[in-house]
C-alpha cells in the first residue's frame, strides 16, 4: 500500500511539472509570462543611520506652465511595452523609465531600488526661466505622505507647509502668483537629498494663509501649504537642482 501511494505521488508530481512546462507552450506563451513578479526588497536595519527629522529651511517651486518636461519616476510596464521591447526581458510587474529623444519613445528597465527615483531634468519653455527660490523660517518646513483610498485602491497624499516671515510687498506679490498655480515643489532633506512633490498629471498645488499676529511675540508672515497625489511616499530627484546657486542668483 505504501509503494502504491509513493507511485501515485510521483505520477502526480510529474503531471504537475508537465502542466507548468508544456501548457504555456500550447497556449503560445513562454515560461514566466503571465506571472506577476513582486520582487520585494528586504527592509534591513542600517547601523549608524543618520535619520534627523524635518527639512532644510528652503524650497523651490516650478510652474507646470513653464516646462516641457520634468524628472519622472518609472511607470509600470504594460502588455504592449513588454511585447514591443523583447530585449529588455520584461515581465508583468516590472517598471520602466519612458524617454523621448528626437520624437522617438524608448524605454529603460528600472531597477528594484529605483521605483521612487525621478530621472531626467526640467526642460523650460523659455530661456532664462528658472525655479522660484522660497526661503523658509528654520524648522517650519514639514512633509507627510498619508495613505488614501480604499481596498485595492490605496495611494499616497504628500502634503506639508513652510513659513515665510514678514509682510513685505514681494511676499504678497509672490503669494498672488502661487495661488491656484499647479506645478512642482522641491524640498531638501537634512542629508541633502531633494524631494520632488508633483508629477505630470498629478501636480503639486500651493495655497497660503497670512497672519499679522496679535501679541508682540507672535509670528507674522505667510504659511504656504502644499499637497499632491502620488503612487509613492516621496520622490527623490536623481539630479538635484543647485539650491545655493539659485539663492545667490535670486539675491542679485
Amino acid at each position: 500500500m505504501k509503494k502504491l501511494f509513493k507511485i501515485i505521488l510521483v505520477l502526480m508530481s510529474i503531471a504537475l511539472m508537465a502542466c507548468v512546462i508544456f501548457v504555456p507552450e500550447v497556449l503560445g506563451i513562454s515560461i514566466g509570462e503571465g506571472f506577476v513578479v513582486a520582487n520585494f526588497l528586504p527592509l534591513l536595519g542600517t547601523p549608524g543611520i543618520e535619520n534627523m527629522g524635518g527639512m532644510k529651511a528652503r524650497a523651490a517651486f516650478i510652474s507646470e506652465y513653464d516646462v516641457f518636461s520634468v524628472p519622472m519616476i518609472p511607470m509600470r510596464a504594460t502588455d504592449s511595452i513588454i511585447a514591443s521591447n523583447p530585449t529588455l526581458n520584461l515581465v508583468e510587474g516590472d517598471y520602466v523609465y519612458r524617454k523621448i529623444e528626437n520624437n522617438t519613445v524608448t524605454y529603460v528597465k528600472a531597477g528594484a531600488k529605483e521605483l521612487a527615483l525621478a530621472k531626467g531634468s526640467f526642460v523650460f519653455k523659455k530661456q532664462g526661466i528658472k525655479p522660484t527660490f522660497m526661503y523658509a523660517t528654520d524648522k517650519t518646513v514639514s512633509y507627510t505622505a498619508e495613505s488614501q483610498g480604499e481596498t485595492d485602491g490605496y495611494s499616497k497624499h504628500p502634503a506639508g507647509q513652510l513659513f515665510y516671515p514678514g509682510m513685505g510687498e514681494t511676499a504678497a506679490a509672490a503669494d498672488r502668483k502661487f495661488n491656484n498655480t499647479r506645478g512642482y515643489l522641491i524640498l531638501e532633506t537634512n542629508e541633502g537629498n531633494q524631494i520632488l512633490v508633483g508629477q505630470p498629471g498629478l501636480p503639486c498645488t500651493l495655497h497660503s494663509s497670512f497672519s499679522a499676529g496679535q501679541a508682540r511675540a507672535d509670528q507674522r508672515g505667510f504659511t504656504f501649504n502644499y499637497e499632491a497625489d502620488s503612487f509613492v511616499a516621496y520622490i527623490t530627484l536623481e539630479s538635484p537642482i543647485d539650491f545655493d546657486a539659485l539663492e545667490s542668483q535670486t539675491e542679485e
